[in-house]
């Protein structure tokens, strides 16, 4: 998704997406802060697809996230969702992992 809003993704994947501002002419929150728009959907399985689901992921993103350059993102996010997971009280010891 961040691809996508930088416009770095293929065009193929691209074009799947589109910007709060391009539907719409006035000014909002959503389009001010370079949301995705949401389609609607009609099948679960189009709720289930990653033009839905990514979105609205995307969308949850804080926007001062979503600025940072690409490693720092990642980086930030992905301390942010293991910091949303432990509150949760799932922990991943590395001890408790069974990979047989």
């Amino acid at each position: 998704m961040y691809d996508v809003v930088h416009q770095n993704a293929p065009a193929n994947i691209s074009n799947l997406f589109t910007f709060v501002s391009n539907v719409h002419s006035y000014n909002t929150r959503s389009s001010a802060s370079k949301n995705l728009y949401t389609q609607f959907s009609r099948t679960n399985m189009q709720k289930n697809s990653l033009s839905r689901v990514g979105v609205r992921l995307w969308n949850k993103i804080p926007e001062d996230l979503r600025k940072m350059p690409k490693i720092k993102f990642k980086k930030k996010l992905r301390s942010l969702l293991f910091n949303n997971l432990e509150k949760l009280g799932y922990n991943a010891e590395i001890s408790n992992l069974d990979f047989s």
